[in-house]
């Protein structure tokens, strides 16, 4: 078991920076294909166009479902880009906290 007993399986092995930041950098840039074009089928632009709905109540239940969701790929990407800087450059981002270089 590792340290903290824990017991997550990985020890005191440290996970490489790089097998965390790839997979999460392409799963944020498939939510912002997945998710954020609805705005563009909410307004009709450029081609896109939503499915029809039988009331305007279902239309804005839809629509305030589905607005939080489009933010996924953006917190994702941002977070990742966070976790980036902290394990790949922590000399830059305590410098820049204490406003040396």
């Amino acid at each position: 078991m590792g340290r903290g007993g824990a017991g997550l399986g990985a020890g005191d092995r440290r996970v490489p920076p790089l097998a965390a930041i790839v997979p999460a950098t392409l799963g944020g840039l498939g939510l912002l294909a997945l998710w954020d074009p609805m705005p563009l089928a909410w307004f009709g632009v450029a081609g896109f166009h939503e499915a029809p709905f039988s009331s305007g109540g279902w239309r804005l239940l839809a629509h305030l479902c589905i607005g939080p969701v489009m933010l996924w790929g953006p917190i994702e990407l941002a977070l990742t880009y966070a976790y980036f800087r902290r394990r790949l450059h922590p000399a830059g981002v305590k410098h820049a906290a204490q406003g040396t270089h």
